[in-house]
């Protein structure tokens, strides 16, 4: 799964995942992920990797925290 690094999109919502692959965060062109509706109960501390992803959808899954990694990624530069 890590080789598809120009893929944008991917959507794995209803497939009662329980794991994710920690190869997905190998996935860096990601501008959308969708995990919904699944019974993961936690995420790859790799998500943070993803620094193009603009959309995460995790609704309906068994998730108690997330990844440090993910409040890690930059932002822009405040302006004054």
């Amino acid at each position: 799964m890590g080789n598809l690094t120009s893929l944008t999109r991917l959507s794995v919502r209803h497939n009662v995942l329980q794991q994710l692959p920690t190869s997905v965060s190998r996935l860096t062109g990601l501008t959308l992920l969708d995990l919904g509706q699944n019974q993961l109960q936690s995420l790859p501390d790799g998500l943070g990797q993803l620094t193009r992803l603009q959309h995460l959808y995790l609704s309906d899954n068994k998730l108690s925290a997330l990844p440090a990694s993910l409040g890690m990624q930059q932002s822009s530069p405040a302006r004054n």
